[in-house]
């Protein structure tokens, strides 16, 4: 099994948790971020093209990445400020936010080595970033694969253009993953397949939805699968989009490709598709299960498989 460089593009920020005793947490994440750390936990090498101030937040952020092995891609912009979530729980776990971010990145990188680059959330929505990730991901380099989980904030991205704004990324893809609470943002009134359909028209090889408590589907332009959220106790649902989204990837990026020099299986047949999907679905069960946005490890996920 090969893991390929990844490249993650998107925001890193600190969630400030706002507990009912008045106390607070401060953890430091952001979607992509959170992408990040669980490709790392899975065994890749990765950096982040990321947005940070330098300040106290900034100082924590940076640390955070140092300590889960993810770089710091260079040429990165430096923020006015660090970007902050204010984030309470709802009485089931849900993760309610407030948000005060900034975002930008530069127009060209080195994209020296890099096989995947994986961009999502509000990197995908706030000017002038989103507009120059755009730019990035359409001058990358031949053979570099593209995944994208916009994993919408409405608070960024108003309902009325959404589809729009994010669609020219959608094309850009290989991958793409939208949540059943993006889908209905996105393309309101359709079902499922409806929306794994348009999405795939617009050129990914994969489409996936996650169904929160009733698990995912995945799709190719051949086959379809449904697969069952991991049977758990239910903390906190924070992460769990996050975790899924790196699992997939990991499986995806890191299978035995179909062509001399190739890496990861991109056109899967049913039963590769169905084990990238259990796959995934293990990874945000196992985040599930404890607070915060902690993805797993491979070898926690392999020994929930084989349990």
């Amino acid at each position: 099994m090969t893991s390929p460089r990844s490249l993650v593009i998107g925001e890193a920020l600190v969630d400030v948790f706002q507990h009912d005793d008045g106390t607070t947490t401060v953890w430091p994440g952001g979607s992509p971020t959170n992408v990040a750390m669980g490709l790392t936990r899975l065994g890749h090498v990765v950096s982040e093209l990321c947005y940070i101030g330098d300040d106290a937040y900034g100082e924590v952020l940076h640390a955070k990445l140092r300590d889960e092995g993810i770089a710091e891609q260079p040429g990165a912009l430096t923020a006015p400020a660090s970007s902050v979530a204010d984030v309470r729980l709802t009485a089931a776990g849900d993760a309610e936010y407030e948000f005060s971010v900034l975002w930008d990145v530069p127009t060209s990188i080195d994209w020296d080595g890099i096989r995947v680059v994986h961009a999502g959330s509000i990197a995908l929505a706030l000017s002038p970033g989103a507009d120059h990730v755009l730019e990035l991901l359409q001058g990358r380099p031949a053979g570099v694969r593209v995944t994208i989980d916009p994993n919408v904030r409405p608070a960024f991205l108003p309902r009325e253009g959404a589809a729009e704004r994010l669609e020219p990324f959608f094309a850009l893809a290989d991958l793409v993953k939208l949540s059943d609470v993006d889908a209905e943002h996105l393309y309101p009134g359709l079902g499922v397949d409806a929306v794994l359909d348009r999405l795939l028209a617009l050129g990914p090889s994969i489409a996936a939805m996650t169904l929160g408590p009733e698990g995912a589907v995945l799709a190719t332009a051949r086959d379809r699968v449904a697969m069952p959220a991991l049977a758990t106790h239910v903390v906190d649902t924070v992460g769990a989009g996050d975790s899924f989204m790196a699992a997939l990837v990991s499986a995806v990026s890191s299978a035995e490709g179909r062509g001399a020099g190739s890496v990861g299986d991109w056109e899967p047949d049913r039963e590769r598709l169905a084990e990238y999907a259990r796959f995934a679905s293990t990874a945000s069960g196992i985040t599930v299960s404890h607070a915060g946005p902690e993805p797993p490890t491979r070898g926690e996920i392999e020994a929930a498989l084989a349990g």
